[in-house]
């Protein structure tokens, strides 16, 4: 499939449960391939539509921020709060009540 393609969540449920999400290279299907072949892996996506199906695909997920949270908690940055405002300045959609939850869950 080389065109463009917009998916909702049940053709890519249903293609996973027939066994054929790899016909799909589009979007988070690509992850979603990606990750039920190396089971060891994190797929990271923020829209909630997406998080739902790789839930029924039992794939372990994480979003922008959860990716922000545990580089602060593995060191990998200072402060989460500077990443999160870099990144809303960027385009990043996240609410203030968001934010400050995710932060409190680092400490800050």
């Amino acid at each position: 499939m080389d065109e463009a393609a917009v998916l909702d969540a049940s053709p890519t449920i249903l293609l996973a449960r027939a066994g054929f999400l790899d016909l799909l290279r589009v979007f988070e299907t690509a992850v979603f391939s990606w990750a039920q072949a190396h089971p060891a892996s994190l797929a990271v996506v923020n829209d909630l539509q997406a998080r739902r199906c790789a839930e029924w695909l039992q794939i372990p997920t994480s979003g922008t921020v959860g990716i922000v949270l545990r580089a602060k908690l593995s060191g990998l940055v200072a402060a989460a709060r500077p990443v999160l405002q870099r990144l809303i300045s960027e385009g990043m959609h996240l609410s203030d009540r968001t934010m400050n939850a995710a932060l409190l869950r680092v400490g800050e």
